[in-house]
Formats: C-alpha cells, structure tokens, sequence
C-alpha cells in the first residue's frame, strides 16, 4: 500500500523500483522515463507474475522493454510512500537500507550541479 503523489496505490507487486534515473547496475534501463532534469520520479512496479515470466522480462531490462508487459506498469509521481505487510527490503545503490514504510519526496533546486554545457536541452520525459 502506500500512495504517489497523494493517490492511494495498492499493488500486489514484487518488485517496485523508483528511478530518478534511467539505469540501474549493470545497465538496466528499469525506469526509462525518468530523468534527472524532469522534477519527478518514475515509479516501475512489476504484478506477481511467475518465475517463468520474470525470466522473459531480463533481457527487455537493457532497453526499457519491459514496459510493454501487461504485468508491469510505470508512472510517475514526485512524492511517494510505500508500506508492505510484512515489511519489504529497501535497496538503493546495491545497498540495503532498511525495510518499509518509506517515503521518497523529490526536492527541486535542492541540489546545485556544475557541468558542461549541451549543444541541446536535454529532452523531458512525462
């Protein structure tokens, strides 16, 4: 249970993952929508489906493919809570964290950036 930007969200999912970015280890692309630059978080969570299934989704992980199951879906949202009975991992980085409740709030500006300049805006994602 838990909710996204104050919609509540009920899911029997066994996997949520929430990107601010597209990439997770090893060159995942579990969150393709997100962006840094977009001011939110792209929330993918994956139904329970079977070990068969979650098998045929591995390799559409490396170019956002898996979207396109009809067991996974992707929103997005910049505030998020989530709590599980019992409670679930928390994993960020490769590290575990803790165990929910969590909750993950997107602060604009909060953070300056130096870097180079792009030739193009970068494009945004909804």
């Amino acid at each position: 249970t838990g909710a996204l930007d104050g919609r509540p969200l009920e899911t029997n999912g066994m996997l949520v993952a929430i990107g601010l970015g597209c990439y997770f280890g090893g060159g995942m692309m579990i969150t393709p929508g997100a962006s840094p630059l977009g001011g939110y978080f792209q929330v993918v969570m994956v139904h329970k489906i079977s070990r068969l299934e979650l098998l045929t989704l591995l390799p559409g992980l490396y170019c956002g493919k898996h979207l396109n199951h009809p067991r996974v879906t992707a929103v997005c949202a910049s505030r998020i809570t989530i709590d599980a009975d019992p409670p679930a991992d928390i994993e960020a980085e490769g590290e575990l964290e803790g165990t929910t409740p969590l909750e993950v709030t997107i602060l604009p500006q909060a953070l300056q950036i130096a870097a180079p300049a792009l030739s193009e805006p970068l494009p945004l994602r909804p």
